[in-house]
C-alpha cells in the first residue's frame, strides 16, 4: 500500500524526527531522501497525570512533533 506513494513522497520534503539508522536506512530503500532531525524532547511526563498510556504517548509525541517542525522550518529559511 505504501509503495504506491512513493514517487508522491519523492517530490516532497520528508522529515524523519528519529536518529534510528535502521528508520532511515528503511525509507532509502524505497528511493526516498529524508532529512534526519531527531527530537531532544525529554521523555519525563508525568505518567501519573495521564489516564492511560496511549494518552501518555500522544502527549509525548506532540511535543516532539512541535519541537521537531520548528527545528525543519528554521533550517528550510
Amino acid at each position: 500500500m505504501f509503495i504506491q506513494h512513493v514517487a508522491a513522497l519523492s517530490k516532497r520534503r520528508i522529515v524523519l524526527a528519529s536518529a534510528s539508522p535502521r528508520r532511515r536506512e528503511l525509507l532509502s530503500g524505497l528511493g526516498l531522501t529524508v532529512d534526519v532531525i531527531p527530537s531532544t524532547f525529554n521523555e519525563d511526563l508525568n505518567k501519573a497525570s495521564f489516564a492511560s498510556a496511549g494518552e501518555y504517548a500522544a502527549e509525548t509525541a506532540t511535543h516532539k512533533a512541535i519541537e521537531v517542525s520548528s527545528k525543519a522550518l528554521s533550517a528550510s529559511q
